[in-house]
């Protein structure tokens, strides 16, 4: 091996580079020696340097082509001369802290302290250094080591010699030093074997490598190159085996140990057969106390596991058997993980490394799993056991139900918590121990505010005390009791409530504990006072719609006739102008049914998109020449584009309601100025009215009319939307103002709110959704008459005026006609005629077969056929009322211009 070794040397000398760019070839390099460092580097008794790091640079000469020039010097002087530059090289431990320092190259071999003690001194071992002097070689690794420590006192020396002769002398307890330098120095020395030794061995395991001034890198990387040759060459293990593994006869180093030692062992000899007797009674009494172990381990009603230090089961007793379902000889073997749900692994994992880091672990909850994949909850205590450091003892105990009812417990007080209702808690007598998130929300009592208070907190004293007794009557006698109350609030504001009270009783019948659950009843009062309004509307409703549908008949045959006869007296101005009128009345009359029939929802009118600043600009003009001129008019627009969906009719009509409400208010009150003012502007949804009403748009367009006017008195503000109901003088006011104003603005879908201080005024304010998507709009479209081609039309009504008047005026507008009075007559004509009329005209609601049975059949005879309706209902009314076979017609309220007519009649023409 050696022969191969340093022949493999010899041929890496020979192929080497003949010169070195680096370091250049034949250059002597300086190495600063430690001359009392053997075996590493030392100086022989004829002067000579020896050791391993000698041998490795001479090794290193021929493959780097250098000359190394080696200077023995005591340690602290070969620091200094490498960082003065006087010397190249260093041989030096590779300590993090030097990094900096120093180039350093790769370790060639490991250096490893120790501490030497004086057997005479208190010193004895690495764990009481504190107090002592402990002496450190200068720049040493170990003063490095152990440069923090302030309870020791550290002395300096500049050699081991010295160093070692102060331990002799007992100058100092110990001394820090190479763990083989140290040992061979007192030995090759002389120094006292039975006052000094070494304590502590192998100790801060370090790099040993060569060392060079900052910044001589290349130097240093030609030295690893070196290296990295003669550890592939195994050279530097040759080396190695000469120097640092050569082992001393033992008995030359330890002859008065090994002595010691000897006489010691014939003493335990001894004692071991005086012990051997005690020893053996000694197992039986064990052998004894452990039966009685087993026993008590065994039949434990508590579940008891031993382990090893990696979870693996040793022993179980039988209540764990029982409680896991798993035979002994099964579960013996097996992971404690493996009784673990998956859910859970990583938890417990991390649970288990800090129970053996501890070596205890105490009530920690964890969950398990049964041979039959039932799912337990329990709680583990354990430790690692005295007797033996690879043992881990645990117990468990199963709080499955426990767990489980804490559950149900959690889940029932979330629920309560998370409930609407306030529910309160009280004691027997009435002391209050436990509310919930609502009971804040309503009354704005906090958990420390009402907790040990009474529930007589939120007593408003409009119940009178029978009211109370009897209540307490019923609940002691049923135990529970329900009933509607008003209630107080923490800022004294007044809340109508349904309360229900019940006793919570134990098993011997005591009442422990009354539960009270109180629902804010406010919001279903204002829904309730809706309802009767909406009803009362429905109910109102229901007539005008009876009552339009004949009137709508009537209007319709006297436009019809206006028109026929301006057809015929065209000529005749006077009579002209007087039909102009007629008409004038008529259209009048039709727009008050229109408004009729919004404000009872049971027609919408024609809706469009209108911009409401230029309304409000033209209604300004319009109202401010009927204003008297003792009533000053301020207004205010904030608004720039927005548009709303509405019928400008009935919205003008409603506006000039509400404001013609706010001038008479202004005009009887008692301010010496009266005045109206008129504001409009854009609220979100997020308004406090707007809440309260569960608006569903983002935006409203509101538009407020307030008087300074004596108000409205509280007694009378439930009623202001009742139709017919009015407080003005007997002939001054319809009762229908308000009540038009109500319908219109819910019919688009919007809200109205009044709010009035008695002597002081009214404010009015309607609420109109705000179209997002602005429109263009466009000037109203002029309709125009169309004529037709001759064409056949089956006209039908029960009305013959309608039936004669409309008849004339399509015949006026080249169209044939043929009529019928009902729907059957109607079928009939058309069986007869089927392949000649082009088009049908109904009335909807007519004896014997209605409008719509009738053109359902004429649709199945021949489906083609178009059908246009006419009614004197509003088309919202009958609307939901046709069947998808005629769902497409046409439908033309009554009463309806000719224009109107002729229009809709050419498109359906057309559409063939």
């Amino acid at each position: 091996m050696k022969l191969r070794s340093w022949l493999f040397l010899f041929i890496i000398m020979a192929c080497s580079s003949p010169a070195l760019a680096a370091v250049g070839a034949g250059k002597i390099l300086k190495v600063a020696i430690d001359a009392e460092y053997p075996p590493y580097e030392f100086i022989s008794e004829n002067g000579q340097v020896h050791g391993y790091n000698h041998d490795v640079l001479l090794a290193l000469e021929p493959i780097l082509h250098v000359t190394f020039q080696f200077m023995p010097m005591a340690w602290p002087s070969a620091v200094k001369s490498l960082e003065s530059g006087s010397v190249d090289l260093v041989s030096m431990i590779a300590a993090p802290e030097r990094k900096h320092l120093y180039e350093f190259s790769n370790p060639h071999s490991k250096i490893y302290q120790a501490l030497f003690i004086n057997r005479v001194s208190s010193l004895t071992g690495l764990e009481d250094l504190a107090g002592h002097k402990i002496a450190f070689q200068k720049n040493d690794i170990s003063l490095l080591h152990f440069r923090h420590r302030n309870d020791i006192e550290k002395v300096i020396v500049s050699s081991k010699e010295e160093g070692f002769t102060l331990l002799q002398k007992g100058v100092i307890a110990g001394f820090f030093a190479a763990d083989k330098a140290g040992s061979t120095h007192i030995t090759e020395h002389g120094f006292n074997h039975f006052l000094i030794e070494k304590s502590a061995g192998g100790l801060f395991e370090q790099p040993f490598a060569f060392a060079a001034k900052k910044g001589r890198s290349k130097l240093i990387s030609e030295i690893n190159r070196g290296l990295i040759l003669l550890e592939q060459s195994s050279a530097i293990d040759v080396l190695k085996q000469k120097w640092l593994m050569e082992k001393p006869s033992i008995w030359h180093d330890h002859k008065p140990s090994i002595i010691f030692f000897l006489s010691i062992l014939i003493c335990v000899l001894i004692i071991v057969i005086i012990l051997k007797q005690l020893l053996s009674k000694r197992t039986r009494q064990l052998a004894i106390t452990n039966k009685r172990y087993r026993s008590l381990y065994n039949d434990s009603p508590i579940p008891f596991c031993t382990m090893d230090m990696h979870g693996k089961i040793l022993l179980v007793n039988k209540a764990w058997l029982d409680l896991l379902e798993w035979p002994e000889n099964q579960i013996v073997g097996l992971y404690f993980k493996d009784l673990i749900p998956e859910f859970e692994l990583d938890a417990f994992t991390s649970k288990f490394d800090k129970f053996i880091r501890e070596k205890q672990i105490k009530h920690c909850p964890c969950t398990l799993i049964t041979k039959s994949e039932k799912i337990l909850d329990v709680i583990i205590d354990g430790r690692v056991l005295h007797r033996s450091q690879n043992e881990v003892h645990c117990s468990i105990q199963d709080v499955t139900v426990a767990k489980a009812a804490e559950r149900e417990r959690n889940k029932l007080l979330t629920a309560i918590d998370k409930s609407a209702e306030a529910i309160v808690i009280t004691s027997p007598n009435g002391s209050i121990e436990f509310i919930n998130h609502a009971f804040t929300e309503i009354t704005g009592y906090s958990s420390d505010e009402a907790i040990g208070q009474n529930p007589r907190i939120l007593k408003s004293g409009n119940q009178g005390d029978d009211y109370y007794e009897k209540m307490w009557e019923d609940l002691l006698l049923n135990s529970k009791w329900q009933g509607r109350i008003t209630n107080r609030k923490k800022d004294g504001s007044f809340y109508p409530a349904l309360l229900t009270i019940a006793a919570v009783k134990n098993k011997s019948g005591d009442t422990v504990n009354y539960i009270g659950i109180q629902q804010d009843m406010s919001q279903q009062e204002k829904l309730e006072e809706q309802f009767h309004q909406a009803q009362k509307m429905e109910a109102l409703g229901t007539l005008v719609g009876g009552i339009a549908h004949d009137f709508n008949n009537s209007l319709a045959a006297i436009s019809g006739n206006v028109f026929l006869a301006q057809q015929i007296l065209h000529d005749h101005e006077a009579v002209h102008s007087r039909l102009d009128v007629i008409q004038q009345s008529v259209d009048h009359s039709a727009s008050i049914i229109r408004q009729l029939l919004s404000f009872s929802r049971k027609g919408m009118g024609e809706s469009s998109e209108t911009s409401i600043l230029p309304f409000l600009k033209e209604f300004e003009k319009f109202y401010e020449t009927l204003l008297p001129e003792n009533i000053s008019l301020s207004l205010s627009f904030n608004l720039d584009e927005e548009q709303a969906m509405v019928d400008v009719n009935l919205f003008q009509q409603a506006l000039n309601n509400v404001v013609n409400n706010a001038v008479y208010a202004a005009a009887h009150a008692s301010d010496s100025e009266p005045r109206v003012t008129i504001n409009a502007c854009i609220v979100d949804k997020s308004e406090r009215f707007l809440r309260q009403q569960e608006a569903t748009e983002r935006f409203y367009i509101k538009i407020s009319v307030s008087d300074n006017g004596n108000g409205i008195e509280e007694r009378d503000m439930p009623f202001v939307f009742d139709p017919f109901y009015t407080t003005k003088p007997e002939g001054s006011g319809s009762g229908l103002g308000l009540s038009m104003v109500y319908g219109m603005i819910t019919s688009h879908h919007g809200f109205i709110d009044i709010d009035s201080v008695v002597n002081q005024g009214t404010t009015c304010s309607l609420y109109l959704p705000m179209l997002e998507e602005k429109t263009e709009t466009h000037p109203a479209k002029i309709r125009k008459l169309f004529r037709g081609n001759g064409e056949l039309i089956l006209l039908v009504d029960d009305q013959h005026v309608i039936l004669q008047t409309t008849g004339d005026m399509l015949k006026s507008l080249n169209y044939k006609v043929i009529t019928a009075d009902d729907g059957i007559m109607g079928f009939e004509t058309f069986e007869k005629h089927r392949n000649e009329i082009a088009l049908v005209v109904s009335d909807i609601v007519m004896p014997k077969m209605g409008g719509i049975e009738m053109a359902r059949r004429i649709k199945k005879l021949r489906p083609e056929t178009k059908v246009i309706f006419v009614s004197g209902y509003s088309t919202e009314q009958i609307g939901n009322k046709i069947p998808p076979a005629v769902k497409n017609c046409p439908i033309v309220s009554k009463p309806f211009k000719i224009s109107e007519l002729s229009e809709i009649i050419k498109n359906e023409l057309l559409d063939d």
